[in-house]
């Protein structure tokens, strides 16, 4: 090998060297690769109650209780009679009031703030008549409904109506009778508590005529324009305050 093919195999193996530092140094500087996008995450879910309505008190369910208050009454009697070959009605009404107490129980059910049920109550009461009347003594007792009620709640207040069946016993002309008629009214309850309720209702009743006799003298008398006032405390049987519903809601961005 002459010198002149050794220096061309030198200057080729320089070259190569060189090439492949070149390469190296090229490769150093690249730009690093770009970073992965990011990813939205939604916001995590949280309880956070949500400003629907008040809190509503249950109204719903069984109760009993008791009432204290005062009752007046209408005894119509009617009479008729001939004279000379003429009928004669003769007509008195005397008036009574004492004082009544009782029993209730009932069932109420309840579609958000609207209330409505049945209520069964049996009241007891004293004389209403003294012999001064020229009647004798006389009363009703016991008087009984059977009514539904229909009311609205606002909160721990409730007015409400009420209509139904009506019961009652007279006692005049030493005589007993059993009249049916209606009865109509209306009240209040508040709730003092998760199952206390005080109430204030006021109701008209009116009853047929039944015919009384006795020695002395005989008659159809009707119990008219019964009117009662009425202060009652009821147990409610498991009410509960509604609480105010939670529901799952996204918060954040």
């Amino acid at each position: 090998m002459n010198s002149f093919t050794r220096h061309l195999l030198g200057l080729a193996s320089v070259a190569m060297l060189g090439f492949q530092a070149t390469s190296v140094m090229a490769g150093d500087l690249l730009p690093p690769p770009p970073p992965p996008p990011q990813v939205y995450a939604p916001p995590p879910m949280a309880y956070q109650p949500l400003p629907l309505r008040r809190a509503v008190y249950g109204w719903g369910g069984g109760y009993a209780g008791g009432f204290l208050g005062s009752q007046c009454t209408d005894f119509v009697a009617t009479k008729g009679t001939t004279v000379k070959g003429t009928s004669i009605t003769e007509t008195q009404t005397e008036s009574g009031c004492t004082a009544q107490g009782g029993l209730m129980a009932g069932y109420n059910i309840q579609q958000n703030e609207i209330v409505y049920g049945i209520e069964l109550d049996y009241a007891m009461s004293g004389e209403m008549l003294k012999e001064s009347a020229g009647w004798g003594n006389g009363g009703m007792d016991p008087l009984l409904t059977l009514r539904g009620r229909a009311g609205y709640a606002f909160g721990s207040t409730m007015p409400y109506v009420t209509a139904g069946a009506a019961f009652a016993q007279g006692d005049l002309l030493d005589d007993k009778n059993w009249h049916s008629g209606w009865v109509v009214g209306a009240g209040v309850e508040q709730k003092v508590s998760e199952s206390i309720a005080l109430r204030a209702e006021f109701l008209h009743a009116d009853f047929g005529a039944k015919t009384y006799g006795s020695t002395c003298c005989s008659g159809d008398i009707a119990l008219g324009n019964v009117n009662m006032a009425r202060l009652g405390l009821t147990w409610h049987f498991g009410q509960m305050i509604a609480p105010r519903p939670v529901y799952p809601v996204h918060v954040g961005g």
